[in-house]
This record gives C-alpha cells, sequence and structure tokens, in this order.
C-alpha cells in the first residue's frame, strides 16, 4: 500500500467519518478546524479533489503516528491552552470518562448502572472558571485535556502543583500529544503558579499486574524523568487501599475500588 500522505491545512467545522474506499473500513476522521492527509492511492482515485471542494479535513490514522511526517503535522497544528467559555464541556467530559473508563478497567467499579464518571459536567464547569484546566485543541474540538493543581505540601521547600485527569482522545494516541499535554500543565505551574516541582500520583492493583499502568509508570519515570516523592523508597512514596474504599469519600459514592490497591506520589524538579 503507498506510504505517502499529502497534508493541507483546512478550514471547515463539522464532524467527517472517512472509510477506506477498498476495503471499505472506516479509516479516518476530522475534527474542526483540522488538517488533510490522504494516502497516495486516494489521490489516484480522485478522492482529493472531491474533499477539496466538498471542504472536509481528514486525519488518517494508519498514516499519522509519531514520528511521521503526518503525524507531526497533526501534532504542530493541535494547540494546548487554558479551557474557556465556549469549550463543549460534555465532548471533553466524554472524552476524560471513556479514557479512565478504558484506564481503570479492574480497579474502579464500572457498571451500566453506575458508569465511571472521572469527571461530571459541573466539576468540568468549576475547573474552566478557576482556570485548572488546560485543554488540547484540533480546530475547535478537544481532543485532550489535563487538570492542574497547587497542593498544600510540607515536604518541600517550595511550591508544588500537580497535574492529573489526564486524556488523550483513543483515536489520536501515539502522536505523542499526552507528551503535549504534560510539558503544557509543567510550563504552567511553573510561569503561572511559580511551582519548583510538579506531582502526579499512579493507582496500581496491589497483588496483580495491570498492563496499562505499568507502560503509565515507565512513561512517566524512563521517559518524562519523573521519581518516587521519596527517592528510591516505593513503600514510603506509596500509600495501600483497600477493596471497597471510596476514593472519594464514602458519601460521594465515586471511585469504589475494586481491589486493593497502592496510590504511589512521583514527582519532577521544574527548571
Amino acid at each position: 500500500e503507498p506510504q505517502a500522505c499529502e497534508v493541507l491545512e483546512n478550514r471547515c467545522n463539522s464532524h467527517v467519518r472517512m472509510r477506506d474506499c477498498a476495503t471499505d473500513q472506516p479509516c479516518g476522521w476530522q475534527y474542526g478546524t483540522m488538517l488533510l492527509a490522504v494516502p497516495s492511492r486516494w489521490r489516484r482515485l480522485g478522492v482529493l479533489p472531491q474533499l477539496r471542494s466538498r471542504g472536509q479535513a481528514v486525519w488518517l490514522s494508519s498514516r499519522a503516528t509519531a514520528g511521521t511526517a503526518a503525524g507531526q503535522a497533526v501534532l504542530e497544528r493541535v494547540d494546548v491552552s487554558l479551557a474557556r467559555d465556549g469549550d463543549d464541556v460534555a465532548l471533553i467530559m466524554e472524552l476524560v470518562n471513556s479514557a479512565y473508563r478504558h484506564g481503570e478497567l479492574g480497579i474502579l467499579e464500572d457498571t451500566p448502572e453506575k458508569p465511571l464518571q472521572r469527571f461530571t459536567a459541573v466539576e468540568i464547569e468549576a475547573l474552566v472558571v478557576e482556570g485548572r484546566l488546560l485543554v488540547a485543541r484540533a480546530g475547535d474540538a478537544a481532543v485532550g485535556c489535563v487538570k492542574l493543581e497547587l497542593l498544600k505540601v510540607s515536604d518541600s521547600s517550595g511550591k508544588v502543583g500537580e497535574w492529573g485527569g489526564l486524556a488523550v482522545d483513543r483515536r489520536l494516541q501515539g502522536l505523542k500529544l499526552g507528551s503535549k499535554l504534560v510539558a503544557a500543565a509543567e510550563v504552567h505551574l511553573r510561569d503561572a503558579w511559580g511551582c519548583s516541582e510538579a506531582q502526579l500520583e499512579l493507582l496500581a492493583p496491589v497483588a496483580w499486574r495491570h498492563d496499562h499502568k505499568e507502560r503509565l509508570r515507565a512513561w512517566y519515570v524512563d521517559r518524562m524523568g519523573y521519581r518516587l516523592r521519596v527517592p528510591d523508597d516505593f513503600d514510603a512514596s506509596s500509600s495501600r487501599v483497600v477493596e471497597g474504599t471510596y476514593l472519594d469519600g464514602e458519601e460521594s459514592g465515586k471511585f469504589r475500588l475494586l481491589t486493593d490497591s497502592y496510590f504511589t506520589v512521583y514527582r519532577r524538579e521544574l527548571t
């Protein structure tokens, strides 16, 4: 199959799904004002002029990956900034909750009667008002977000800020958009809030391996330079929470643990 892509700037506000004409399988989509990545085989079939004339834009998942020209073009056109009035709260809520239902599978309760909700619409609206939510946008559509918090701690000589609630549209994963969001969060913590350290927490099972969580742990430590809050001491940097505990308090009825888990704290100096 041809590898070449053509990347164009495009102006459009509707969401468009595309299918591969040869396999009849979904292969691309558009997010608001986005960019166009079309394989050369499509160009030979005359698809490109049709898309231009209809004002449609496509992101092709099989081509736009990290390390490719198309993937880099996608990443460069994603803007990260504080959430603002007019952002689609329902879209952001679904983006985060979908990511967490996948990421917390087997750890937190998630049933049809009681679906896991990392954020409610009210909570997102509050974060927007308080200036504590960064949103990644492809055109006008949210494709990722991260929450910010200024902590009160006694074990640091400077200010410590925490980022969490990190979520990336699963169809755009693999483009290093998560890294772009974290970098933006760290810059905001340092420059806007005066923090000297950034903190994150990782929830993972005690008795069994959760592959997604271990990939995250490796990403935090090996790729991003985070270290245990107490250097080289996992136990001192972690809190053990037993099955059945409501992480947000029993009265809230949210985040019920299905298995004994560790909350482990990691930090990184902001320079």
